[in-house]
Parts: C-alpha cells; sequence; structure tokens
C-alpha cells in the first residue's frame, strides 16, 4: 500500500505499510498525554515494563489566542505543562512511535479562561463556514500560523 500523496515521506510510508500489515489481526495501544511531563506514560512503563506505541500530544499551549489574564490558576499551568510538545512529539516519531495530536483552540475572537469550551466563548464555529465572517477570517488566520 502506498501513500496518496506523492510527496508523503518515506516514514509515512512505513506507517502506513505497517498499519495495513496489522490491520485485523494486531492492536496498537496508546496514551493521550495530558502534559509535556508524560506522567501517564511513567505509570504505564512502572506497571508493564513498556510504553505505548502511540502517543498523544496537546497542543494547546500553540494557541496564538491564550488569555492569561483571564484564565484561572489551573488554566495557566495546563498551558505552562504543555510547552514543547512538538518538540517531544518530533523526538518520540523520530524513535519510531506513533504520534496524534490534539489541539485544544482557544477562541480567536472572545472568550475567558479555557475559552475552547462553547459556554467561556461567544465564537460560533458554525459562521466559520460563511464566507465574509470574523469567525472565518480569524479560524483561517489560525489555522495557517
Amino acid at each position: 500500500m502506498k501513500p496518496v500523496n506523492p510527496q508523503a515521506t518515506p516514514n509515512a510510508g512505513k506507517l502506513l505499510q505497517y498499519l495495513s500489515e496489522i490491520g485485523g489481526n494486531r492492536i496498537i495501544t496508546g496514551q493521550h498525554t495530558q502534559t509535556a511531563a508524560m506522567e501517564e506514560i511513567g505509570e504505564i512503563r512502572k506497571i508493564t515494563g513498556k510504553e505505548p506505541a502511540l502517543r498523544g500530544f496537546e497542543l494547546l499551549s500553540y494557541s496564538p489566542n491564550i488569555r492569561y489574564e483571564t484564565g484561572d490558576e489551573y488554566c495557566r499551568k495546563e498551558i505552562d505543562e504543555n510547552r514543547n510538545t512538538l518538540e517531544l512529539a518530533l523526538e518520540f516519531g523520530r524513535n519510531g512511535g506513533i504520534v496524534t495530536f490534539t489541539w485544544h483552540w482557544f477562541s480567536p475572537l472572545s472568550g475567558w479562561d479555557k475559552s475552547f469550551y462553547s459556554e467561556k466563548t461567544d465564537f460560533d464555529p458554525e459562521k466559520v463556514l460563511v464566507e465574509g465572517t470574523e469567525e472565518r477570517k480569524a479560524f483561517y488566520h489560525d489555522m495557517v500560523l
């Protein structure tokens, strides 16, 4: 099996081939990590002697719309504890790990605290689909940073 994208990296091709080979026969275990310290991985290693082949990394600290002044202590702590996750993900991937990402994107227009929760912002995601709206402009601005 080959990647659809002709510009896919050799490693992407290897991963696709591997997933194709094990499909229906094996299970890949994974773990989302809450912070850059990845306490979950240490606990899994302590209990099983192994680490998951798949690791999820949180990108919330990369949001350009973080409002520290409106976030509570827990919000600011979570942002700080997720710094440098891209570098950690790259290292994990270079060492043969399978990487996934989650991005809790802070609202680009209005909001407070963890504005990726709908109750903490007035941002209307449906308006992203409407030409000329501030939501659409803000969405595309942040996606191409």
